[in-house]
């Protein structure tokens, strides 16, 4: 074996032939990620199998189906358009005879 003076080592990276350029690695291999439905917005909605009800949708779809029912919550009511224009007339009506006053908190 012959001996290299220090600092002479050779390199994998140098190629002999090209007047002591250093050559380039090759850059890494780009890594994509997988483009998911939930990235591009579009989701389904969740299929219950355990008998649970969504309690919201499931009032306003029966307050609808059946206006004589009272909605139980004032979203509910607020999705359905007669309950909506009704409770706008009563809130009207307050107004017009300055019954309803609105005091600070």
């Amino acid at each position: 074996p012959v001996d290299s003076p220090a600092g002479a080592s050779s390199s994998p990276l140098m190629d002999s032939g090209s007047s002591g350029m250093a050559a380039l690695a090759p850059p890494p291999p780009v890594v994509l990620r997988p483009h998911t439905r939930s990235k591009s917005g579009i989701f389904q909605p969740k299929k219950r199998t355990d008998g649970t009800v969504a309690w919201l949708a499931a009032c306003v779809a029966h307050a609808e189906a059946d206006p004589t029912t009272e909605p139980r919550h004032f979203r509910a009511a607020l999705g359905i358009p007669h309950w909506r224009a009704a409770m706008e007339q009563e809130i009207h009506a307050l107004q017009r005879n300055n019954t309803w006053r609105l005091v600070p908190p």
